[in-house]
């Protein structure tokens, strides 16, 4: 039999393949050196091909795989099996050899050019009436990627439209959409290419080159001592966590100031390798803009040797910078609110002890120590230099222990201050102003806070801050921005106007979320120590500055007369001798006290202190002074009224016999 063929059996194959799949026919009678013709069963079309091996799957079909590849594909095609020539299969399959030559010289001289290799095909595309010539490459007839030269037109957001010839690299996932993998412009050999990126958990090793992505991002905190290994890598890190530490190594991982880098979550870093492997972090960026030196500069980093610039330069030498500029380099000079920064001026008690019970006592001209609690303190001025060289300080110290506090106990110094001092603050407006508390103090170890609340305790802010073993019973320098209340009610006249304070101790009832403006008048939050819980315990509170904006300018004490006017708007006295007293109605002396030069905040009350006191009469015996009033009061004057026994009407005398009167005006 000639030729071998079915009227049912048909053949599949896929293009630039040569494995044909029949169905419908007995392929045992099937030898190699046959010749297989595709697309007809009644007369031999198109090239034979010469089949080298046969699979026979029972008697129904199998598969024939072909010496060359198929130029074009089949599917379910009619095909006829010569067997002639099968004798001679010698001269056949040079006959085959020579056609398969000529058909590629044939291919190759065309127009369009296949070069097949099994199930991988490389296609030349030289069609002259496109304007793209390619080199493609595929898998089994799908395309997945080719190289091209191709006309690109395009529009750079809010440029000019540019047309431009291209060599490009494009990729396909799928064989039909292409993406443009690297770009080259032949007019200026500029060069755009994707980078892929990949997800990798952090390890001592981190192998960089495990994955052949440019954009990595690191999860985890594992501390990392190398990238791993591979040559000429290139890759751009995102730290996704924070707290892993990349170590630092002078050969395989060098780093940003030869020192190890603690990792922010969303820091970034460009990292190259060398020749031999090892690892350079060209440079490092922190999230949120920061710069990796935030630490003192090191010495070796300044050129200049000399101690002036070391001084000026380095941030450990600050004082000696500051000395070298001056504050004024630095810092623009600001208004303190508060007017006995210091606490020199003591005019109502002096060096008097207080011991505040259920409220508060003036120490000094605007400090009150304050308690409410089974426990006691005593308060007063010491004489002790402050760092900022004021010769005193306020001392509280522990009497009475109170291990525990109730919901509203409290022990704290506090501050009020007028509305007119703090009116250019502007709280309670859209547009507050913050400002910075200053204050020195002297405490033990534990937990306390800075306190800020308006005059009727409505709206609070508080800050706790820590004092560490080391810092115990030292002086530090205690620094609090508060930002500026929107909310509430403030006064910018001669009442309180705002209040800080310095919470030494401070039941759950007096306690707000802390560190926000709050209804309310809370002072500290949860975890404040309880300074009452020893007698062993002592504060000092100096150097006290209330500043606008959010930086505290360094500490500069006013003068000792400036300070003492301020603080007499307040509080003042009169003392014995001070001009003539008549009898008033039999049982009362009264004079007129002029202060119109230094006004006082409201109309003041009077009070005897320093002793009763005497009303010395010319040629009569004294007439003890028990008490003090005030008959009329303004803010620049006021007239006195001193209660003596029953006397002759008309009489006059001078104050006398140790005694003064206070006038108080304070809040």
């Amino acid at each position: 039999m000639a030729f071998l063929t079915s009227a049912t059996a048909t053949a599949t194959v896929a293009q630039n393949t040569n494995s044909v799949a029949i169905s419908g026919m007995d392929l045992n009678q099937v030898q190699p050196g046959m010749v297989l013709y595709l697309g007809a069963r009644d007369r031999v079309k198109g090239d034979g091909l010469i089949i080298a091996a046969v699979t026979p799957t029972g008697n129904s079909g199998g598969t024939i795989v072909l010496i060359g590849s198929v130029d074009a594909p089949y599917t379910n095609a009619a095909f006829l099996i010569d067997t002639i020539a099968y004798v001679g299969a010698a001269a056949v399959l040079q006959l085959e050899a020579d056609y398969q030559v000529l058909n590629a010289l044939r291919t190759f001289g065309g127009i369009n050019t296949n070069l097949a290799g099994g199930n991988r095909q490389l296609w030349l595309d030289k069609k002259l009436t496109s304007s793209v010539s390619y080199l493609a490459f595929a898998v089994g007839g799908v395309l997945f990627g080719r190289m091209e030269q191709r006309t690109v037109t395009y529009t750079p957001t809010g440029g000019t439209t540019t047309t431009t010839e291209a060599i490009t690299l494009r990729t396909s996932a799928d064989g039909t959409i292409l993406t443009d993998a690297i770009y080259v412009d032949t007019a200026t050999g500029g060069v755009d290419a994707l980078a892929d990126s990949v997800t990798m958990v952090a390890a001592s090793l981190t192998d960089l080159s495990s994955a052949r992505k440019k954009k990595v991002t690191i999860t985890g905190t594992v501390t990392i001592t190398s990238f791993g290994p591979g040559k000429h890598l290139e890759r751009l890190l995102t730290f996704q966590d924070a707290g892993l530490v990349l170590t630092h190594n002078a050969t395989s991982l060098k780093l940003p100031g030869a020192t190890n880098i603690t990792t922010q979550a969303g820091d970034t870093c460009h990292a190259t390798q060398d020749s031999s492997g090892n690892w350079h972090v060209r440079s490092y960026a922190r999230a949120d803009g920061t710069s990796l030196k935030t630490a003192a500069i090191a010495l070796a980093d300044i050129s200049d040797a000399s101690s002036a610039g070391r001084s000026l330069l380095a941030a450990a030498n600050y004082p000696a910078m500051l000395g070298l500029l001056g504050t004024d380099a630095l810092y623009t000079r600001k208004r303190n609110r508060f007017g006995n920064a210091g606490m020199r001026i003591s005019l109502a008690n002096g060096v008097s002890t207080v011991s505040p019970v259920g409220g508060g006592l003036y120490v000094v001209d605007g400090v009150k120590a304050e308690l409410s609690s089974s426990g006691r303190i005593s308060a007063q001025q010491i004489a002790s230099n402050s760092p900022a060289g004021s010769p005193n300080r306020v001392r509280v110290t522990v009497t009475t222990a109170a291990g525990s506090l109730g919901s509203n106990d409290y022990c704290t110094l506090s501050i009020p201050i007028e509305g007119i001092e703090v009116a250019d603050l502007k709280l309670g407006s859209t547009d507050a102003r913050a400002f910075v508390v200053r204050k020195g103090v002297r405490l033990p170890a534990g937990t306390y806070a800075v306190a800020a609340r308006n005059g009727a305790f409505s709206r609070c802010f508080a800050k706790l801050f820590t004092i560490t073993g080391p810092q115990a019973n030292t002086d530090q320098i205690i620094t609090v921005p508060i930002p500026g209340d929107v909310a509430g009610t403030w006064a910018r006249d001669n009442t309180v106007g705002l209040v800080l304070t310095l919470v030494l101790a401070a039941g759950s009832g007096l306690q707000t979320a802390g560190e926000a403006w709050a209804t309310g008048g809370g002072v500290s939050s949860a975890g404040q120590s309880n300074f009452l819980a020893s007698t062993s315990n002592v504060c000092e509170f100096f150097d006290v500055g209330v500043y606008e904006g959010s930086v505290a300018p360094p500490f500069e004490l006013a003068s000792q007369d400036d300070d003492a006017r301020r603080c007499r708007r307040y509080w003042r006295f009169l003392p014995a001798c001070s001009g003539n007293w008549w009898e008033s109605d039999g049982t009362k002396f009264a004079a007129t006290a002029d202060f119109s030069t230094e006004p006082m905040r409201v109309p003041p009350a009077a009070s005897l202190i320093s002793g009763s006191g005497a009303i010395q009469r010319p040629g009569s015996a004294v007439v003890n002074v028990t008490g003090a009033t005030v008959g009329f009061a303004s803010t620049t004057a006021a007239q006195i009224t001193l209660a003596t026994p029953a006397q002759t009407a008309g009489l006059v005398g001078s104050f006398a016999g140790g005694g003064a009167v206070g006038l108080d005006s304070r809040m």
